[in-house]
């Protein structure tokens, strides 16, 4: 399990609660910097405090901003149901590395555990005109669950036994013949399920 890093950082004003929370979405901070660096710079422009619920440096490690029970400032016209998540870079013009990758889409499924239940994923620019994330933000995998994860619900739900669990780790390593397209549709049927 990965660490989040509380902040304790102050917000001036009240932060209201969040009635309902429907959707994350995801966004780029469009250069580099430190949690604290976003807090003061928003302070500057007169918000109670930093905006965004997590960031995500590149390093992987991950940072509380607000608290998800409060309302963020993040995506306008859309912030009273939503979480936002910003990921350090500009992804305009950079790709992600392996470690902030993996701990976004582990932040990711954290969240969504901890609301019991698959909260719609969306870039900042699905809600706003704008370029944010980027276009070489890897949405699509940081979105989609792991082989991990798959295999994972796959054990719970039964199919995967300990009886057969040798037959799909030669699978999941490579090593197993084409022949088994079947594992491949079931494999398919479970991101969807998961991710």
């Amino acid at each position: 399990m990965m660490k989040i890093y509380d902040t304790d950082f102050n917000f001036t004003g009240g932060l209201l609660t969040c009635p309902l929370t429907r959707r994350i979405v995801i966004h780029h901070r469009a250069g580099d910097g430190d949690v604290l660096s976003i807090h003061n710079g928003h302070l500057k422009q007169g918000w109670s405090g930093i905006g965004y619920h997590f960031y995500v440096r590149k390093d992987g490690s991950i940072y509380r901003g607000r608290n998800i029970e409060k309302i963020g400032a993040h995506a306008e016209g859309n912030n009273s149901d939503s979480i936002g998540i910003c990921f350090e870079g500009n992804f305009e013009n950079e790709k992600m590395g392996k470690a902030q990758l993996e701990s976004g889409r582990w932040l990711i499924a954290y969240i969504q555990e901890s609301y019991g239940k698959n909260l719609k994923v969306l870039k900042h620019s699905d809600l706003s005109a704008t370029a944010c994330p980027g276009k070489y933000f890897p949405f699509k995998e940081i979105t989609k669950a792991s082989t991990d994860e798959v295999v994972s619900k796959m054990f719970e739900d039964g199919i995967i036994s300990l009886s057969n669990i040798s037959n799909w780790e030669l699978f999941l390593s490579g090593s197993a013949k084409p022949k088994a397209d079947y594992i491949k549709t079931i494999i398919r049927r479970y991101q969807k399920k998961v991710g």
